[in-house]
């Protein structure tokens, strides 16, 4: 019961960053539903300084939405999009990622595998 209230509470928007960070120090935030880590760091992300450690727990988060959100940002490290470009959640994102290293004038060879 206790995590289930946890995770709904997470995805409250009317939070303020202080309260979800008093929620993550939680003993039963290690339970928490991906739909809640989902939100918590899509929250993390929308943030104006965020670290490079942010960048990787959310390109390896592997969610479609969380992709799209890192994507979505200006200042995206060439070495993530590079990883999205080839890691990405669906082709979409992938296609998507290239295009910006391509825009950005970072030569990036990828090649496709052939079965």
């Amino acid at each position: 019961m206790a995590t289930a209230a946890l995770n709904d509470l997470l995805q409250h928007r009317l939070l303020t960053d202080s309260q979800v960070e008093l929620v993550q120090r939680h003993p039963l935030s290690v339970n928490l539903t991906r739909a809640a880590q989902r939100q918590v760091l899509l929250r993390l992300l929308r943030k104006p300084a965020t670290t490079q450690e942010t960048l990787g727990r959310c390109l390896e988060e592997g969610e479609c939405v969380v992709h799209e959100a890192l994507l979505l940002r200006g200042d995206l490290p060439g070495g993530i999009c590079a990883a999205l470009a080839t890691r990405g959640f669906n082709q979409s994102i992938r296609n998507r990622a290239k295009q910006q290293l391509q825009r950005r004038g970072t030569i990036v060879w990828l090649r496709k595998f052939t079965p």
